[in-house]
């Protein structure tokens, strides 16, 4: 994975996609779930798993991916 591909992930990830990023397949990634390898976030049935705990597993520093100030579109359109 690229440092721009890791960019343009989403904050929070489903659990299969999660896998994916980190070669697994859908049952072995539920089974990480339940064995607490691979953490995540319940809001109610919906399980998800934070973006920075899987670039964390992958050895890339979640903090180094922030897109560089001028990249982010800071300020405002049509400001004297």
């Amino acid at each position: 994975m690229t440092i721009d591909e890791a960019r343009g992930l989403p904050t929070v990830l489903t659990v299969e996609h999660a896998g994916r990023l980190l070669g697994l397949g859908r049952s072995a990634a539920y089974e990480a779930v339940r064995r607490g390898e691979l953490p995540t976030l319940r809001f109610g049935r919906r399980l998800l798993v934070p973006t920075g705990k899987v670039l964390e597993l992958l050895g890339l520093d979640p903090a180094h991916l922030a897109a560089p100030a001028a990249t982010r579109g800071g300020g405002r359109r049509g400001a004297a």
